[in-house]
């Protein structure tokens, strides 16, 4: 992959509206799988180590004297924690993660999670392709505890997530054509 040089590096970061160093500003989901969001973390001689991440969907890596942390829409995580430490087993550099939530979009993650942001008091519909091409042909539908998922003929899906429902409180199933249940959250 290539990389800035670090003073390119910090240049973006001193820029009004360019990203601040040490907090990661990302959406609730990706915008596309190609966009990459990334802060720094000055820490003297961090490119002489090998940095790993305590969250998933977020990798760390280094340029100079700073950590980069990192986060791609091909690789979202479906929990986004509120910081992100990368360790090299003697040192560690953290990251605060700041969501910005004036795109609550709902979309599926890398790990086929669908994610439904909900502002307070609205539903969320999701409405397009499930995470899958093989999904059976036909309608279905599966409903708890606030949640609703419809598997629509050509095999797009519908999930709505009542406004009252709390994250990861529920979930429901639709079948793939190898006759595999797939559980939405």
């Amino acid at each position: 992959m290539f990389h800035l040089p670090v003073f390119q590096l910090l240049a973006s970061v001193a820029f009004a509206g360019g990203p601040k160093l040490g907090v990661l500003e990302i959406p609730i989901t990706p915008t596309d799988a190609d966009r990459e969001y990334m802060t720094l973390v000055k820490v003297p001689g961090a490119d002489q180590t090998t940095w790993a991440p305590d969250a998933d969907g977020f990798i760390c890596e280094t340029a100079g004297d700073y950590v980069e942390f990192i986060v791609r829409g091909a690789e979202w995580p479906s929990r986004i924690p509120t910081k992100v430490t990368c360790s090299d087993g003697r040192r560690s550099a953290t990251a605060k993660v700041k969501l910005d939530r004036s795109r609550p979009e709902a979309a599926f993650v890398a790990d086929g999670t669908l994610v439904l942001p909900r502002l307070k008091g609205n539903a969320s519909i999701y409405d397009g392709a499930g995470p899958f091409d093989d999904f059976v042909v036909g309608r279905g539908s599966s409903q708890m505890l606030g949640l609703s998922c419809e598997v629509q003929v050509g095999g797009n899906i519908r999930v709505t997530a009542s406004p009252d429902l709390a994250d990861g409180e529920a979930k429901c199933s639709v079948r793939r054509k190898t006759g595999e249940v797939i559980w939405l959250t």
